[in-house]
């Protein structure tokens, strides 16, 4: 089994026959905008949606994903981040920087997408706060936080045995976000490849 992480970044090389072969393919929020359909083909099985800040209430609000080209073709929403402090509604958002930072908006991007045909994954706290210890996160997460790609990546990890899928990643910078430590994000995807257990394409 081929399972592909396909990011959001401009992909230089045609590897839409290598996606499109996969068996399960993930992408991430809006993910049209610099390669779906451009080098990266157009297969998508799960999409992978920022629950929460700025991306998450505007996913929510403005109904970004309910006119996606892929939308039908997708089974599974993942939502990565943690889903303690549901939001209240969206067309307000918090005064408080962290506060909105940490406000989950999931259950208006599901209902206002009308995406509650999908199986919606939740990652769940525990995930989110063993990656902020691997990437020498502080325990609260004021500052800086996992990236959707590395939660995504890790969370493969834990539902897959590696020995019988090869895991496939494709599309990324680690650069973006500066809320986000990618040379660390990098090191430890560098790590993996080194052991095997993923390609990065």
């Amino acid at each position: 089994m081929i399972i592909a992480i396909v990011g959001n970044a401009t992909v230089e090389t045609d590897l839409s026959d290598e996606i499109n072969s996969a068996d399960l393919v993930v992408r991430f929020n809006v993910a049209t905008k610099n390669n779906f359909n451009i080098n990266t083909g157009v297969k998508t099985d799960v999409l992978c949606v920022c629950n929460s800040s700025a991306p998450g209430r505007a996913y929510a609000k403005y109904r970004r994903l309910a006119t996606l080209p892929f939308i039908n073709e997708v089974n599974e929403i993942w939502f990565p981040r943690p889903t303690s402090n549901p939001a209240r509604q969206v067309w307000f958002k918090p005064w408080s920087r962290q506060t909105f930072r940490q406000t989950d908006y999931s259950k208006f991007i599901v209902s206002r997408n009308g995406l509650k045909n999908k199986k919606i994954v939740y990652f769940g706290d525990d995930l989110f706060h063993d990656c902020c210890h691997m990437l020498d996160i502080a325990k609260d997460c004021s500052l800086y936080g996992p990236s959707s790609g590395f939660l995504a990546l890790q969370y493969v990890l834990q539902q897959f045995d590696l020995t019988e899928h090869q895991l496939l990643m494709i599309g990324f910078t680690f650069s973006g976000s500066e809320t986000h430590r990618w040379q660390k994000e990098k090191e430890e995807v560098l790590k993996l490849q080194a052991q095997g257990l993923l390609r990065l394409l």
